[in-house]
């Protein structure tokens, strides 16, 4: 029986041993962990103050609202450069150090896992570049299509260009998510499919029922270029003045009456030019 009791003692003794043991051999690295810390914030804060002012300084916030950049980045949720790109340093730098110091601990699989992150981070970076620059692209081709389509006598113009906006920030969207690593395949497929189904839509459309309606917009976008609202005209028995040219008509005020023309008569007929609006102004 005494035996058993000092078995049991010795165990007790030997199992607080290795406690106080490991305790005393955990307190360097708890150290160097808070240690590391410490700096780390404090380094992550300077370097996130530093970063701050130099953009400030620099002005990139007006400078990427002159290139037109920032309706790009509002998109994204991004109202400031000069404040989201220092947070975002200050974040990574944090990170950075909590990997170290999980290394400095001892903590092999919190090390490997931050080290995972930090691998994949410039899949992160190229994404969200893309996603700016895309966006960026995006509303410049919209706009660009949109005053073509206005110039043109077109009057879904603005429509037409958010259209044109959106399919290409889906496009970069897609390409965003592919740098993620993320299987679009799916996506990609259908929106081929849906978009050459669009596009033979819209070509039997205008090549069969609508080629009198696109010969009439495309009239008139020539006739915008020779005529004015004001100038006093004759087409064929038709005198008068001239009060719009829309994307298929052309309306012209003969006394009491307006006259609707298309405006395929502008290029198919004769159109005789009495007076000019300026002219009228200046003999008054």
């Amino acid at each position: 029986m005494g035996d058993q009791v000092r078995d049991i003692g010795n165990r007790l003794e030997n199992l607080f041993a290795g406690w106080v043991e490991g305790l005393v051999g955990a307190v360097p690295k708890v150290l160097v962990a808070v240690v590391l810390l410490v700096a780390a914030v404090f380094v992550a804060r300077l370097a996130r103050r530093l970063l701050h002012v130099t953009l400030t300084r620099l002005k990139v916030d007006e400078l990427a609202a002159k290139a037109g950049f920032d309706g790009a980045l509002r998109r994204i949720g991004v109202q400031k450069l000069s404040d989201v790109v220092p947070t975002l340093v200050y974040g990574l730098l944090l990170f950075v150090f909590v990997g170290v110091g999980a290394e400095a601990v001892g903590l092999q699989a919190v090390s490997r896992a931050i080290g995972s992150v930090l691998a994949y981070l410039p899949n992160v970076v190229a994404a969200l570049l893309l996603l700016v620059f895309g966006s960026w692209a995006a509303q410049a081709a919209g706009t660009a299509v949109a005053r073509v389509a206005e110039g043109s006598g077109l009057e879904f113009g603005p429509s037409l260009g958010r259209v044109v906006s959106a399919m290409v920030f889906f496009v970069v969207a897609l390409t965003a998510a592919s740098q993620l690593k993320i299987d679009t395949d799916v996506v990609r497929i259908f929106t081929l499919c849906a978009l050459a189904g669009l596009a033979l839509a819209f070509g039997l459309s205008v090549g069969l029922g609508s080629r009198t309606v696109m010969q009439n917009i495309l009239s008139g976008f020539y006739a915008r270029k020779l005529f004015r609202a004001g100038d006093r005209v004759q087409v064929g028995e038709v005198e008068g003045e001239l009060v719009g040219i829309s994307s298929t008509q052309a309306l012209i005020e003969r006394g009491d009456e307006t006259v609707a023309l298309p405006n395929t008569v502008f290029l198919d007929g004769a159109v005789t030019l009495k007076s000019r609006i300026a002219d009228q102004i200046e003999a008054e």
